[in-house]
């Protein structure tokens, strides 16, 4: 049988031989695997499939059968005969009319104007086989009917013969099946440029081990044995391309590095093996291989769309192009304060995509010519919005499983919301480099891509009011545009930040409500902690949402209404008083109301008819009525054409008498707490009077009084010491709840009248 097969190859060699020229040889590369296909009545079925790589300037591969051998120490020689492959439509090669399938890749680097630019197809072979046993040393073979290409590296051209093994000894298993494209073509390089990459890709349907290696090519019959074909003087099956730096491969994953430095078409064979973990012998056992060999031309100059990824090579249909003279480049760069803009010639070319929309988190680029995956990283990018600002890239998918990529997608941490045009810059990453192209080429930094965002929401907002709620808590409301409905703005909505300063002092983070609803309610806060006499509180507020701080509102701040003198005599007083402009309300429509009226509960006042101006400060005449009291004044600032809600101020409390409270000479200088927290913390836990710096406290009686009016304590000679004083408990000495309370001081004056102090206290825990 091994005869037979023998002299039946020899003689369709010897046939093709006389039927052709050797200018017309046509068998560039080939490869041979397997995969195993059972079926319920046969388990031992394999399928071969054998591809031919054509170069398609030479003669045709015509037949529609492919003959190979299975050899093996075990059993006798069988033939088999594979079928023909046709290619589907929009896979045929254009320039094979014969079943040729497209090749692809070989002109992403390699100038196809060049004499060692080889226009391949593929010619696929597939058909099935049963094998009769068990055996550690089966061989698939296959052989070319016909002479090889001519190639730089090889001192001879015969035909081309290739091998496949198999070991069933541990059961089933399938060859490594290459799934990388066989066209892979290069340029010339200088010698300081990037190297090049190649991939043969396999997977392995058994997940057995996989190692890639060079082995020397072979021609011979169908059923072997091959004979090694010699490489020509100064190249080896392990180094078969000049190149600067050697080439080298990956035994792991196959994939190959160079740096071409020779024009030329160089024969590459490469076997992938793969080995089974035996868990008898505790060893790896080699199962079997794929093979394939491949022609790589080296052109002396690269393809020149290659060459464009330096002018960006995004694909056209993606992307237009602008122009943009030296004033223009100028004014970017200005307007983005980038640094440097790549100038390609005096004329910058700037690249701008497709329309986005408001809230896409992605940016997809898609290239005329294959990127390197491993050049690509978030820091290769860095994206600025119309605002000047750098909007953080956090990934880059890419969807190729190789070496290379067309198309990648930048996510960004948040979404795009701002209209107008965001810069995308080309920067040199992390990794010591810009973009790398496939051919070594790389993306000149500071390169620019504009991209233009369109029907993204504009939120608008403003303080609405600043008010003083019955002079213990502060309200502040805002209001905001129709853009803050929006449903993609709320989806992304962050918070409204609330922001304090206090008598001009720092801006303090006051609050920060997280619903877009929110613009439409009051936010309270004061009490204890906002004192709202004499201090002055400024506010604003910020919308955060998508991750952007959309810049303060106005400022305003609430009015501080204080008094400056009193005149009294026994009829009535003249009280002077003045207050800060409210500048939300615009100052053409701004006019004032200021109110007095008599406390009948210590939060409920009855006001008077109030007294209106449109300055800042006033002479209030205020008739004294007969009785103990205490008495109110406050400034309400109105809106003439209502769109504001009034504001009010601060209270000025007072107790009508012949000497008004704080212009008595044993008063004036106390300092009365207004605040007790009686939690241990050695601060305000107690109701002690300080003289401050007037003369001796004369004896006084004090009263607190509940909110609704009601008698908690009482103490007619009040012990003003540490050890005595009142810490917010009643007479049985149960502590009373947190609130405001009253409290009322009598004592005598200097003039031996009974005078009288009253004002409000915050009980706290």
């Amino acid at each position: 049988m091994y005869i037979n097969s023998f002299i039946l190859s020899f003689l369709l060699l010897l046939f093709a031989l006389l039927g052709t020229t050797l200018s017309a040889s046509h068998f560039s590369a080939g490869e041979v695997y397997y995969r195993y296909a059972p079926t319920a009545t046969d388990t031992a079925r394999y399928q071969v499939y054998v591809n031919w790589f054509r170069n398609n300037s030479g003669a045709t591969i015509t037949g529609n059968t492919q003959v190979i051998c299975l050899h093996s120490s075990c059993f006798p020689d069988a033939n088999y005969n594979l079928t023909r492959l046709m290619p589907p439509p929009g896979m045929a090669s254009p320039n094979d009319q014969n079943g040729g399938w497209i090749v692809t890749g070989i002109d992403d680097c390699a100038d196809p104007s060049d004499p060692s630019y080889k226009d391949l197809s593929v010619h696929k072979f597939s058909g099935f086989i049963t094998l009769p046993g068990r055996c550690l040393d089966f061989t698939i073979s296959v052989n070319a009917v016909c002479c090889r290409d001519a190639s730089t590296n090889m001192a001879a051209s015969p035909n081309m013969y290739m091998e496949a093994h198999l070991n069933n000894m541990l059961g089933p298993s399938s060859s490594p099946e290459i799934t990388s494209s066989p066209g892979v073509g290069f340029c010339v390089q200088s010698p300081n440029a990037p190297s090049v990459n190649f991939a043969v890709k396999a997977i392995d349907a058994e997940n057995d081990s996989i190692i890639y290696s060079l082995a020397q090519p072979e021609s011979g019959v169908t059923c072997g044995p091959g004979t090694a074909v010699p490489y020509d003087s100064g190249y080896t099956a392990l180094q078969p391309i000049p190149s600067w730096n050697g080439l080298t491969i990956n035994q792991s994953t196959g994939v190959f590095t160079l740096s071409p430095k020779q024009q030329g078409s160089f024969l590459v064979k490469i076997v992938i093996d793969n080995y089974r973990f035996d868990t008898l012998s505790l060893s790896w056992i080699y199962v079997g291989n794929s093979v394939r060999e491949v022609i790589i031309p080296v052109t002396a100059n690269c393809n020149f769309s290659a060459n464009q990824s330096v002018s960006m090579g995004l694909l056209p249909s993606s992307v237009s192009y602008t122009g943009l003279l030296n004033s223009s480049m100028d004014s970017l760069k200005q307007a983005y304060q980038l640094n440097s803009i790549y100038k390609d010639s005096l004329v910058t070319t700037v690249a701008e995509l497709n329309q986005k929309q408001c809230f896409e988190k992605f940016i997809n680029l898609q290239f005329d010519n294959p990127l390197r995956s491993n050049s690509i990283t978030p820091t290769d990018f860095r994206l600025i919005g119309p605002d000047s600002i750098v909007k953080p890239i956090v990934a880059i998918h890419d969807t190729s499983s190789g070496l290379y990529t067309n198309s990648i997608s930048l996510e960004l941490l948040n979404p795009l919301v701002l209209n107008g045009n965001y810069v995308l810059q080309i920067r040199n990453g992390n990794d010591g480099n810009t973009l790398i192209g496939k051919c070594g080429n790389t993306f000149a930094e500071f390169s620019v891509i504009l991209v233009p965002v369109s029907g993204c929401p504009v939120p608008e907002y403003a303080l609405e009011q600043v008010n003083v709620v019955a002079d213990s808590n502060i309200q502040v409301q805002w209001k905001a545009n129709a853009a803050l409905a929006d449903s993609a703005l709320k989806q992304h909505f962050g918070a409204w930040d609330l922001y304090v300063s206090e008598n001009q002092g720092p801006w303090v983070l006051e609050n920060s409500s997280t619903q877009a609803s929110d613009s439409l309610y009051k936010l309270s806060f004061g009490g204890a902690l906002y004192q709202v006499d004499h201090n002055n509180y400024d506010f604003f507020v910020e919308l955060r949402y998508a991750g952007e701080n959309w810049g303060p509102s106005n400022y305003a701040g609430q009015m501080l209404l204080e008094q400056v003198s009193v005149q009294a005599d026994s009829l009535e007083d003249f009280i002077q008083l003045s207050w800060n402009d409210y500048e939300i309300i615009p100052a053409n429509r701004r006019s004032y109301l200021v109110d007095y009226g008599h406390f009948y509960s210590v939060d409920s006042v009855i006001w008077q008819t109030p007294t209106q101006t449109n300055t800042n400060s006033i002479n209030l005449r205020v008739f004294k009525t007969p009785g103990i009291g205490q008495y109110a004044i406050r400034v309400r600032a109105v809106d003439g054409q209502n769109e504001y809600p009034f504001a009010q101020s601060n209270w000025i409390i007072y107790n009508p008498s012949t000497t008004p409270i704080g212009l008595d000479e044993f008063s004036q200088q106390w300092i009365i707490p207004n605040i007790l927290n009686p939690n241990g913390n050695g601060q305000n836990e107690s109701f002690i009077i300080s003289k401050g710096e007037g003369p001796e406290l004369p004896d006084f009686s004090l009263k607190v009084y509940s909110p609704s009016g009601q008698l908690v304590f009482e103490d007619s000679q009040y012990q003003n010491s540490a050890s005595s004083a009142w810490s917010g408990r009643q007479s049985n000495g149960q502590l009373l709840p947190q609130g405001i309370y009253l409290y009322l001081i009598e004592f005598k004056g200097n003039t031996g009248e009974k005078q009288q102090i009253s004002g409000r206290l915050s009980l706290v825990y």
